[in-house]
């Protein structure tokens, strides 16, 4: 019997701060589907990896600090190019909402952007103990 290791769409929704709704639906319309397993019709289980889970939790922080959601699919894209099991997640996604998005290990790069009187977006991607103790992304 094959077991598939990653989160539920339970367990991801927990983690993410987002509903089982949005992912759902964001699975449906491409805007992302879980990377271990999508849903493959009705009744299916979906499984999201660890840095599905970073990116969720990131795409969740952008939309609350006003990102829209076209392009919050550009940041998505971004991000499950850059990501990988084999490399450190980086501490931070520095964007200005538009063309420009970077992953560093520092904020240098969003204070580049200030000075050049740019908008600014920065999102923590590390794991940090939750108030409560559980552990999310």
């Amino acid at each position: 019997m094959l077991t598939r290791r990653g989160f539920r769409i339970s367990e991801a929704a927990r983690l993410t701060g987002l509903t089982e709704r949005q992912l759902d639906h964001w699975d449906r319309t491409g805007i992302f589907q879980p990377s271990l397993a999508p849903a493959q019709g009705r009744g299916s289980a979906r499984f999201y990896s660890f840095l599905d889970l970073v990116q969720l939790r990131a795409a969740r922080k952008l939309l609350d600090a006003g990102l829209a959601v076209p392009r919050l699919r550009k940041h998505l894209a971004f991000l499950r190019e850059s990501l990988r099991e084999d490399r450190p997640v980086p501490e931070v996604l520095v964007t200005d909402g538009g063309d420009t998005i970077l992953l560093a290990d520092d904020l240098a790069p969003a204070a580049d952007l200030l000075k050049a009187g740019r908008a600014v977006w920065a999102v923590r991607l590390d794991f940090q103990a939750e108030p409560g103790g559980d552990r999310a992304c």
